[in-house]
C-alpha cells in the first residue's frame, strides 16, 4: 500500500466537507476526491458499487496514517527550528490552555472513532481478575426484526363533505382485529364502537371481521373498508362492535357455493341480521358503478 504524500486523501476530504458546510460545493470536488481515493485504494477504482462500511474503515485508516505523517513532519520541523511546509507558526504568549495535540502514535481519528472491547476473566479460586482490551472502529449490530406491516383501509364516513378516505396504516404482525379497529378509529377520529370492518370484492361484501380474529386473516392486498356507524348503534356496556355477522355470505351473483349465498328473493334469514338496541338494524348496501370490466363497487 503506497503512502499518500503529505496527506493527499485527507486534504481532499477536508476540502469536500468544508465546501458542503459552507455551501460552496461543486461537482469537481467530488470528482477530485474520487480520483484520489482510486489512486490509493485499488479496490475502489472504477464505478462499481462497494460496501459502505468497508470504505468507511479504509477512509478512517487512511486519515489516521495521514495525520500521523503530518505529526511526524511537525516534530521534524520543531527539531530543525523551521515550521513544516504549508504551515505557519501560530503561538500565543501566556496561554494557560493545555495542548490539544494528540499523544504520540495517536490521532484525531483514534480519539473520536476508536474504542475498546474489555474482556474480563476471573479466577474462581483466587478471584484474580484479568482484563483484555481490544480496539475497534465499528460495531456490527443486528437489524431489528420487522414488527409491523402495511395495510390499506378505505374509511367511509357519514359526513357528506368527506365520504371516502383511503389511508395507509402500520399494523402489528401478530395481533387481533380489535387492534386494527382502534388504529382505524384513531386515524378517523371516531369512536372504535362506530367502526365496521368488512372486505369488499368484485361480487360485493366478502367478509366482515370480529375483534377476536387474528390480523393474519387480512392480506395486504385485500380490499378492506371501515364504515362509520351511527352512534345510536353503539351498544351500551359493549366495546366489541362487529356490525355484521362473523362471516358475511357472498352476494347472490358470486361464484360461492349455494349454501354461502344470500337468498335471491328479498327476504333474508334472521341469522344474518345484526340486532342493535331497540330492534334497529343498520343496513349497508354495496352498489355497482359501470358495467363489464369497468364495473367498480
Amino acid at each position: 500500500r503506497r503512502p499518500a504524500p503529505a496527506g493527499e486523501v485527507t486534504r481532499r476530504l477536508a476540502a469536500l466537507v468544508r465546501a458542503l458546510w459552507t455551501r460552496h460545493y461543486t461537482p469537481r470536488l467530488s470528482a477530485d476526491f474520487k480520483n484520489v481515493v482510486s489512486k490509493y485504494g485499488a479496490q475502489f477504482r472504477g464505478n462499481s458499487q462497494h460496501d459502505a462500511l468497508e470504505f468507511l474503515l479504509w477512509l478512517l485508516d487512511r486519515m489516521h496514517e495521514d495525520l500521523l505523517c503530518s505529526a511526524s513532519l511537525n516534530e521534524k520541523g520543531k527539531a530543525s527550528g523551521k515550521p513544516p511546509p504549508g504551515q505557519e507558526e501560530s503561538r500565543s504568549s501566556g496561554s494557560t490552555h493545555p495542548s490539544s495535540q494528540p499523544l504520540k502514535g495517536q490521532s484525531f481519528v483514534q480519539n473520536h472513532f476508536q474504542a475498546q472491547y474489555r474482556s474480563s476473566l476471573t479466577c474462581p479460586h483466587c478471584l484474580k481478575q484479568s482484563n483484555t482490551f481490544d480496539p475497534f472502529l465499528c460495531i456490527s449490530l443486528p437489524i431489528p426484526l420487522r414488527q409491523t406491516r402495511p395495510l390499506n383501509v378505505t374509511l367511509v364516513f357519514q359526513s357528506k363533505s368527506q365520504r371516502f378516505v383511503r389511508v395507509g396504516l402500520s399494523v402489528p404482525l401478530f395481533s387481533k382485529v380489535a387492534k386494527l379497529r382502534e388504529i382505524v378509529a384513531e386515524e378517523g377520529k371516531i369512536s372504535p364502537d362506530q367502526v365496521i370492518l368488512a372486505e369488499l370484492g368484485q361480487s360485493g361484501f366478502q367478509h366482515s371481521f370480529s375483534d377476536t380474529e387474528d390480523l393474519t386473516t387480512i392480506g395486504e392486498s385485500d380490499s378492506i373498508y371501515a364504515f362509520q356507524a351511527p352512534l345510536s348503534f353503539a351498544w351500551a356496556g359493549s366495546s366489541h362492535l362487529s356490525g355484521c355477522p362473523r362471516s358475511l355470505p357472498s352476494s347472490p351473483s358470486s361464484s360461492e357455493p349455494e349454501g354461502q349465498q344470500l337468498a335471491h328473493h328479498g327476504t333474508i334469514s334472521s341469522e344474518f341480521l345484526h340486532h342493535g338496541g331497540g330492534g334497529r338494524i343498520l343496513l349497508l348496501v354495496c352498489n355497482v358503478a359501470g358495467s363489464g370490466q369497468e364495473a367498480v363497487r
